[in-house]
């Protein structure tokens, strides 16, 4: 499985390194196809395949089928394009309108993506598959999709599973944040119950325990309800007030970079990093992550897609700067975008101060207007 893997990497990688047209990326595609035992020449593999979308015909890149029934269709886009949420909507028409419907899609370009639709909603994107060599859920690929062992009953539970066990984590998480919504009195209850058993006074326990401020949250998730800010972000807003140690001008929401224009906050994030980005060129997305604050958050959209399907979250993309004109390119090439989640005023989860101290160690100058 892993020689094969390989292999696959090597024809797929050398597209990506030359960023070859969507039909030469299609032929290699339909090669490793043939690696995997899928035969063209008995109709397994079918390109351009016609599909009836109301009045007209489209194509489908690859269909595959085994004894004349498709089995997975897929969608083949350059490897240096960037998805879209209108090339998932494709490939799901694809699945959903062959002759015989097919609840598995692969979307290959730059990485390769599968897709599962069981009948009751929008399909689930399963995993996202880095091409790289010796990669062990590219193992499982081949595994999953070679013509000797594909089988659609274990391909379906290898999927369900997967749904499965995402939607126990995210039924975990809101038991967590029901538990954690009166964490300060839980604590305090297990911290009385700690010091009496050490044989203090519960009157001497309880009058001391009143001279701390106890709580209890998720790391990166808020645990209060979300607004959104003059720029679209979602932000939010401290019950108890702002943060201790948050910047917090009364009235100053706007500032600029270097005497541009008037910006928000999220707006000034992003300028300051796409400064930094340009005066450092060389930087991969791994170093901006060290140098830049903690909170200046920097995903690639297929760290934004995953995370979306593991939270289960439509709107989760809508959090970070994905606009075309609003992504950043490491010294790699790579892209990512930058969290649109930031405030002046305390809110959480991203304060604007850490960001502008780092823009003035850069010698960049804010000014508050």
């Amino acid at each position: 499985m892993k020689e094969l893997w390989n292999e696959i990497t090597y024809w797929l990688s050398s597209c990506k390194d030359r960023n070859v047209l969507e039909k030469e990326y299609e032929n290699t595609i339909v090669q490793c196809l043939g690696l995997l035992g899928w035969k063209k020449y008995i109709g397994e593999i079918t390109t351009q395949y016609a599909v009836q979308v109301g009045h007209k015909t489209k194509l489908a890149d690859i269909v595959v089928s085994l004894d004349n029934v498709e089995q997975f269709v897929i969608e083949v886009k350059r490897p240096g394009h960037v998805i879209q949420p209108e090339d998932e909507r494709q490939l799901v028409s694809y699945m959903r309108l062959l002759k015989h419907p097919v609840p598995f899609g692969l979307y290959i370009g730059d990485k390769i993506r599968l897709y599962f639709d069981n009948g009751t909603s929008f399909p689930e994107m399963i995993f996202c598959l880095d091409v790289s060599n010796d990669n062990i859920a590219g193992e499982t690929f081949v595994n999953l999709f070679g013509r000797n062992t594909f089988k659609k009953s274990i391909l379906i539970d290898y999927c369900t599973n997967i749904i499965d066990k995402r939607n126990r984590v995210k039924q975990l998480n809101n038991e967590f944040d029901l538990f954690i919504s009166d964490s300060s009195n839980r604590i305090k209850k297990l911290i009385i119950n700690y010091f009496t058993e050490k044989g203090h006074q519960h009157y001497d326990i309880c009058e001391v325990i009143e001279e701390y401020e106890i709580s209890l949250r998720h790391k990166t998730r808020p645990i209060i309800t979300p607004e959104e800010d003059d720029n679209g972000a979602r932000i939010q807003r401290s019950d108890k007030g702002m943060r201790k140690g948050a910047y917090h001008p009364k009235t100053i929401n706007k500032f600029s970079l270097n005497g541009s224009e008037a910006l928000g906050c999220s707006r000034l994030a992003l300028a300051i990093t796409r400064q930094f980005i340009k005066d450092n060129p060389l930087l991969t997305i791994s170093e901006i992550r060290k140098v830049l604050p903690p909170w200046a958050r920097v995903r690639t959209l297929d760290e934004i897609h995953r995370e979306m399907a593991l939270k289960n979250d439509a709107n989760y993309e809508r959090r970070w700067f994905t606009d075309k004109e609003d992504m950043l390119t490491d010294g790699e090439g790579t892209s990512f975008a930058l969290t649109r989640e930031w405030s002046a005023n305390g809110k959480y989860p991203s304060d604007i101060k850490p960001m502008i101290d780092f823009a003035r160690r850069q010698g960049y100058e804010i000014k508050e207007l």
